[in-house]
């Protein structure tokens, strides 16, 4: 079996696309259910539709961030058929081409974003928490009396 890369196996990045794209699509299987569901039950408790509005909002950034992914590689994937094509002007074959190297960029960009947004948020994140470590250095009693103050 062979892959887009002409090798037996995947690579490691599609491997990792592919394992990002399997996510993200259960995520936005979720999104959809989220919108369906607060906008077809009139009976639902304040509490619930908080909850699900919340979880709504946290969804709506990985979605609209996936959304504008697929738009970009689609782009890239029509400009790389455009600059293929034989029967295209030579001008519209080098400005695909110039356009071809500044949306890859683009694109990766975008797929790191993606893959920072699936990674699961740290319940202390949103606290605006903290860690402050404070030591006494080298000074004996004096640098623990000015640490003791700073923590104070």
């Amino acid at each position: 079996r062979t892959f887009a890369s002409g090798r037996g196996a995947p690579s490691q990045k599609q491997s990792l696309s592919h394992a990002i794209s399997g996510h993200l699509k259960g995520v936005i299987a979720r999104h959809d259910a989220l919108i369906h569901r607060l906008s077809s039950e009139s009976t639902m408790s304040p509490t619930d539709m908080a909850s699900l509005s919340k979880e709504l909002a946290q969804l709506e950034p990985q979605v609209h961030a996936w959304n504008n992914l697929e738009c970009k590689l689609e782009e890239l994937k029509e400009l790389r058929e455009l600059s293929n094509d034989a029967d295209s002007d030579a001008d519209m074959r080098k400005y695909a081409a110039d356009e071809i190297e500044t949306l890859a960029e683009s694109v990766g960009s975008q797929e790191k974003t993606v893959a920072r947004m699936i990674l699961p948020r740290d319940e202390a994140d949103g606290t605006g928490a903290v860690i402050l470590e404070v030591r006494a250095g080298a000074g004996g009693d004096e640098a623990s009396i000015f640490a003791m103050d700073l923590l104070k």
